[in-house]
């Protein structure tokens, strides 16, 4: 189990340049509550439906949640990631429309490209 961990912790992008130019949805926020979205990709654009300006600067939770999004399983995700380089959580988002979608999120650190910041790194993809 920890290799596979490893494994994932690998796929995760590990710079801003790196996630911003994936090709999965992909949302970076600042590493401490209220976790502001700091930048996002193209592909969750199409996800999520926000457009880069109105994402930036926003609670990731106000964009993404809604009446059928476990909370708990979202706080837990986040006070593990506190603890560790990974998390994931099968987690039930809305996208600006209202469009309600299951997505299989996880979450890892990010450093800015210069290193003088870290971030979090969520990749959703919808299932």
């Amino acid at each position: 189990q920890l290799s596979a961990q490893k494994e994932r912790i690998a796929a995760l992008p590990h710079t801003m340049s790196e996630a911003l130019a994936d090709s999965r949805p992909i949302v970076i926020t600042s590493a401490s509550s209220p976790f502001t979205v700091v930048d996002v990709n193209e592909a969750w654009v199409g996800l999520c439906e926000y457009s880069r300006e109105e994402a930036l600067h926003q609670n990731l939770v106000d964009l993404l949640q809604g009446p059928e999004t476990d909370t708990q399983v979202t706080q837990h995700m986040v006070s593990r990631l506190k603890r560790e380089a990974y998390s994931e959580a099968f987690v039930t988002n809305y996208a600006k429309s209202g469009r309600k979608f299951q997505s299989h999120v996880q979450v890892g650190r990010l450093v800015a490209d210069d290193g003088s910041a870290e971030f979090f790194v969520g990749i959703l993809e919808e299932i």
